[in-house]
């Protein structure tokens, strides 16, 4: 190892107990010594240790707040100032021009993480204005571009990202540890269906609901909905919605904890992924999909040819058709957790890069 190093991870929308940050970048660069800080978005506004990395939260921001979202940035500079770190991951675009200011002022080396492909985000998904979307999504390409120039590495979640932006990058995939909680499922009827992450309509979650009630009709089965729904409006009418018809719903307005979706799969038979297949989420591997393998949890997913030959490698799951599977139970009864080397991380080449670079 080149030696203990400040590592620094900011965000201003991902929650300090993101798993990409916290499970798959923080912890291990602590276990292998580096002193790590994650600056992101929580509930503790003073500094928190958690397994030896400092979390310090800010307060989350809402949609269309960007007054809110300055000043965070102003106040990740001014913690950065007292941190000194030697590398700065980023993890959000808008604060690639904090990062060049601490690559100015402190000389630190910038690590940019880049999550999703944020561009096709903008143009295609409904939480965003429609009449601006393909400006804005032009500018903040233009942005990624230019502030890559000066960044020391690029790291893409999915390999997809591969090549986007001019600069020397590794694929770092969104694949995710061991599930602790990992256990036979109990015995149904009724089936249990669950649906993690993020809650929002082109994720998945009205046509999870959609399934689950024609499901019903033939089948005694539940739904829990466990995730953070950025959207304020949304997450009101989610709420009233599930209420109605007797849904679970976990979380909502607030980020669920990593840890509590991973017991939620422990005790639930399937898993549900219903994307809309719009071109931002067409080519991609959801970390769910891994999540829900590594839990041993089967899963149905909107039918896309991508996923169905992963899925024939894996035989993770099964695409969802327009009407509820009849073979529901025969795939629960079938069903054998996929092989480790499709979901298990190996953090040694995150760490490599740190140490090339300091």
């Amino acid at each position: 190892m080149a030696g203990r190093q400040r590592i620094c991870h900011l965000s201003v929308l991902n929650p300090v107990a993101h798993p990409r940050i916290f499970e798959k970048q923080a912890l291990p660069a602590s276990i292998a010594g580096h002193l790590v800080y994650i600056l992101a978005a929580g509930q503790e506004q003073a500094p928190v240790r958690r397994e030896g990395v400092c979390c310090w939260a800010h307060p989350m921001p809402r949609p269309g707040q960007w007054g809110r979202r300055i000043r965070i940035q102003g106040m990740l500079l001014w913690r950065c100032l007292r941190i000194k770190p030697h590398i700065c991951h980023v993890h959000t675009p808008e604060l690639l021009g904090i990062a060049w200011l601490l690559k100015w002022l402190l000389g630190c080396h910038i690590l940019y993480d880049k999550h999703e492909d944020y561009a096709a985000n903008l143009r295609y998904s409904a939480a965003y204005p429609g009449r601006p979307r393909a400006l804005l999504a032009m500018l903040i390409t233009l942005w990624e571009h230019i502030a890559v120039c000066w960044t020391d590495h690029v790291v893409y979640a999915e390999a997809i990202y591969d090549g986007s932006l001019p600069q020397k990058s590794t694929v770092y995939a969104n694949r995710v540890p061991p599930n602790p909680y990992a256990a036979p499922k109990p015995g149904y009827p009724p089936i249990r269906l669950l649906v993690t992450g993020t809650l929002a309509p082109d994720w998945g979650t009205g046509a999870a609901i959609e399934l689950f009630l024609r499901l019903q009709e033939t089948t005694p089965c539940t739904l829990t909905l466990a995730g953070y729904a950025p959207d304020s409006a949304y997450a009101e009418q989610l709420y009233r919605r599930c209420t109605e018809l007797g849904i679970t719903l976990i979380g909502g307005k607030e980020y669920v904890p990593h840890p509590t979706l991973l017991q939620l799969m422990r005790i639930h038979h399937l898993g549900l992924a219903l994307y809309q297949l719009n071109p931002a989420i067409r080519h991609k591997v959801p970390t769910c999909f891994y999540e829900y393998m590594a839990a041993g949890l089967p899963f149905l997913f909107s039918p896309n040819p991508h996923w169905e030959q992963l899925n024939h490698q894996t035989g993770m799951g099964m695409a969802a058709t327009l009407h509820p599977p009849a073979s529901v139970s025969s795939l629960l009864a079938a069903y054998q957790q996929p092989d480790s080397s499709f979901w298990r991380l190996d953090p040694g080449e995150l760490l490599c890069i740190y140490d090339n670079l300091t």
